[in-house]
């Protein structure tokens, strides 16, 4: 049971990761159109880092690994639509 529950927090945390490293990398993106302030960015930032920290620290201790991918995504619709680089993460295959 206990594995059980470590595996839903880990998938929950790589979910989370990976929309504060697209939302993060999206900021940036509208720093440079100055369409957010700082505040927000830096907000982002820290719940990302958070975040990363807390799945580092899960998956140290249950042996779980992860796969670490920087890459470009498309973002967006046809009216607003950019390309923004950022990390991902999933579990890696075993």
């Amino acid at each position: 049971m206990k594995n059980v529950v470590l595996t839903a927090i880990i998938d929950k945390l790589i979910d989370d990761f990976n929309s504060y490293s697209e939302l993060v990398s999206l900021n940036y993106a509208q720093r440079k159109e100055q369409t957010i302030d700082e505040g927000t960015l830096q907000w982002n930032r820290g719940m990302l880092n958070r975040t990363e920290e807390y799945l580092k620290e899960l998956t140290d201790v249950t042996g779980v690994k992860l796969e670490w991918k920087c890459g470009v995504h498309s973002f967006g619709y046809d009216d607003w639509k950019r390309t923004l680089e950022y990390i991902t993460v999933r579990k890696a295959d075993v």
